[in-house]
C-alpha cells in the first residue's frame, strides 16, 4: 500500500491497482488487489479456517454497526478510526464464549456491559479531557428512564477546549444494544432482539454561556412505554458537547466536529 503526493490521481482500478481517498487519514492511497478468488474462498476445503475467521470477523462488524446506529445522533462528535475500536472490543467480548466453536462463537455483550464504555469515540479529542466531570447517573428500575446530573457544573475550570468558545451544550443520547447470538437450527448469526436502533432517544440542554460562574446540568431521557429494555439488553448512556462561537448578539456559529462525546455508562 503507498500513498498518492503527485499531482495526478484516480479514483478506481486500473490493471492490478486500486485507488481510493482515505477519509480519516485524509490521504489518497493506492494498493494492489490479488488473492485467492471467491469460489475457492468459499469452497475449497483448505480455506476453512478463512471462513471460520470471516464469520467471526463479520459479525464483529455487524455488531459495532449497531452500537454507531445507536449513537447516530453523536456521529458528528466522532473523529478518527473508532469504528475499528468497536470491532476490536466485539472480538474480546466474542472470545468469552468457551461453548462456541470458531466461526459460531456468538457476542455475549448484555454480560461484558463494563468493557463497552472504553470505547474511544475521539482521538482528537478525547471526551474525558475535554469535559473533567464525572457526570451522576441515575435510572429507575426498568432502565426505562435515564438521568444525567451536573450539579454546579463550571465551564471555566471544567471544560478544557482547544480554542476559542463562547457557548456550549450537552445531548444526552440512550439507546439500546442487543447481543448477536449464533442460532444452531438454522446455521446463522441472529439479532437476540431486532430493531433496537430504533428506540434511541436524544436530548439536548439550551445553549450555556461561558460566562456563568455555575450551572446546575440536568438531561432526561425515557424510552417508550413499548420500548422498555428487556433483561438481556444492554442500555447506551451516551454524552456529547458541543462548542460554538459567536457571530453577533444573536447569531452562533458551530463548525462540525467541534465537540466530541463518550458512552459514560452502559445498563
Amino acid at each position: 500500500m503507498g500513498e498518492i503526493t503527485g499531482p495526478f490521481r484516480f479514483k478506481g482500478s486500473v490493471g492490478n491497482f486500486r485507488s481510493y481517498y482515505n477519509s480519516a487519514a485524509k490521504k489518497w492511497v493506492v494498493a494492489t488487489k490479488g488473492g485467492a478468488n471467491k469460489d475457492l474462498i468459499y469452497n475449497h476445503p483448505a480455506f476453512a479456517r478463512t471462513r471460520e475467521n470471516m464469520s467471526d470477523f463479520g459479525i464483529c462488524g455487524k455488531w459495532a454497526s449497531l452500537i454507531r446506529m445507536n449513537l447516530f445522533d453523536l456521529d458528528e462528535l466522532n473523529s478518527g478510526y473508532y469504528f475499528s475500536g468497536i470491532t476490536k472490543l466485539a472480538k474480546v467480548i466474542q472470545t468469552k464464549d468457551r461453548e462456541g466453536k470458531k466461526g459460531q462463537r456468538s457476542i455475549i455483550s448484555s454480560k461484558y456491559k463494563n468493557l463497552i464504555t472504553s470505547i474511544n469515540f475521539n482521538d482528537k479529542y478525547p471526551f474525558r479531557e475535554i469535559v473533567c466531570r464525572v457526570p451522576e447517573i441515575v435510572s429507575d428500575d426498568l432502565r426505562q428512564t435515564i438521568i444525567i446530573n451536573m450539579p454546579h457544573f463550571s465551564s471555566f475550570s471544567e471544560l478544557n477546549w482547544f480554542k476559542t468558545y463562547y457557548f456550549y451544550r450537552f445531548t444526552l443520547t440512550i439507546g439500546q444494544l442487543s447481543d448477536y447470538i449464533w442460532v444452531k437450527e438454522e446455521d446463522k448469526f441472529k439479532l437476540a432482539h431486532e430493531n433496537l436502533e430504533d428506540t434511541r432517544i436524544s436530548v439536548r440542554t439550551e445553549w450555556l454561556s461561558n460566562n456563568t460562574d455555575f450551572t446546575d446540568i440536568s438531561l432526561i431521557a425515557s424510552f417508550k412505554d413499548e420500548a422498555i429494555p428487556a433483561d438481556d439488553v444492554t442500555v447506551l448512556v451516551a454524552l456529547g458537547i458541543e462548542f460554538a462561537s459567536k457571530l453577533s448578539d444573536h447569531t452562533l456559529a458551530v463548525t462540525p466536529g467541534d465537540g466530541t462525546m463518550a458512552l459514560v455508562a452502559c445498563l
